[in-house]
């Protein structure tokens, strides 16, 4: 697996997986296993595909945890930093913010807090899918339009 600096949080992450599992569930696999004289064959199979599975997928809980934040840093990024006009983005984000209704500033709060996760969110809040996507995707467009007349002031 690359990078290589990954695999220990790889490993830790599958620990974490089996460890949230019923402990029928992990003894199942394993007598399941035994009775077949491979002893535990199920269980390493399944631990297996779960590593593929976390390694492979953009969508697997180790993906958002580790490799989607893993960037790294080259001179290119050094060139293209500007204080000065990062500072102004944030200063425009919070104004634009501030001019948000309670809820939909809400809203923004949770779902930047939760990964950018919609579904999650929706389970978090009981709010149906359909109504926090809605809103969302109204909230970036209307932000966008903002920001940048924020910009041009």
């Amino acid at each position: 697996m690359r990078p290589i600096e990954l695999q220990d949080d790889l490993r830790q992450e599958i620990f974490l997986v089996i460890c949230e599992m019923s402990e029928e569930r992990i003894q199942e696999m394993w007598h399941e296993g035994w009775k077949r004289k491979d002893c535990g064959e199920k269980l390493k199979h399944y631990i297996v595909r779960m590593m593929l599975n976390m390694m492979m997928s953009n969508r697997s809980s180790f993906f958002v945890k580790f490799r989607k934040s893993f960037i790294e840093w080259s001179a290119e990024h050094d060139i293209a930093f500007h204080p000065i006009e990062d500072d102004m983005a944030i200063v425009r984000v919070e104004e634009t913010n501030k001019e948000l209704h309670w809820y939909e500033r809400e809203v923004l709060k949770l779902y930047s807090e939760n990964g950018c996760n919609v579904m999650q969110l929706a389970r978090d809040t009981k709010i149906p899918y359909r109504s926090l996507f809605k809103t969302i995707s109204k909230l970036k467009k209307e932000m966008q339009v903002k920001i940048r007349q924020h910009g041009e002031d």
